[in-house]
């Protein structure tokens, strides 16, 4: 995994679930489903203070994009923006570049 930017988009391990939720969506599954599996399937990564909230932007950049944000993943938005959570990376690096 890496980033190629300070941005939200620029980074591998956001798109590797963006893409795993298209494919298993695309499938026919629920949001509900999808959602639990890519939890469960990155159950260590979420534990991780960097990775976690990535995951979960992830999560809720694909349901948006499927018109299916559930209410617990605007939730966790909410709080991991609030929190200034999983911003690390971006502050050792300078920090500054808003762009993405």
């Amino acid at each position: 995994m890496g980033a190629w930017g300070t941005g939200f988009l620029p980074d591998d391990a956001l798109w590797d679930v963006v893409d795993e939720y298209f494919d298993l969506f695309n499938r026919g599954n629920p949001a509900e489903v999808i959602r639990k599996k890519i939890l469960k399937d990155r159950e260590n990564e979420l534990k991780d203070p960097d990775e976690g909230p990535l995951i979960w932007l992830s999560i809720a950049k694909a349901q948006w994009d499927c018109a299916q944000l559930e209410p617990i993943v605007r939730s966790k938005v909410r709080e991991i923006v609030s929190g200034g959570l999983g911003l690390d990376p971006w502050a050792e690096q300078g920090g500054t570049d808003t762009a993405g």
